[in-house]
């Protein structure tokens, strides 16, 4: 009889222990979820830094294009200032 006592016991124990180690490993599997969600945060924070970046570099390329444009105005303005200072000359000569 004692022995039976005995015995329940040990598995009562033995069910304590089980239960305890179901909940570790719970524990360890939402830590490893939580340190995948990080892992994964972290990508995305890198994505969109790159992104951010790529966004930057285009608008510095669109602003050389622009500048360059601008520049092509200013020569094509010269251009004709030159034309109209050479036919005011052609035409102070033919007086």
């Amino acid at each position: 009889m004692l022995l039976l006592l005995l015995l329940l016991q040990l598995l009562l124990l033995l069910r304590q222990l089980l239960i305890l180690l179901l909940l570790l490993l719970l524990l360890l599997l939402l830590l490893l979820l939580l340190l995948l969600l990080l892992l994964l945060l972290q990508l995305l924070l890198l994505l969109l830094l790159l992104l951010l970046l790529l966004l930057l570099l285009l608008l510095l390329l669109l602003l050389l294009l622009l500048l360059l444009l601008l520049l092509l105005l200013l020569l094509l303005l010269l251009l004709l200032l030159l034309l109209l200072l050479l036919l005011l000359l052609d035409a102070a000569i033919f007086i």
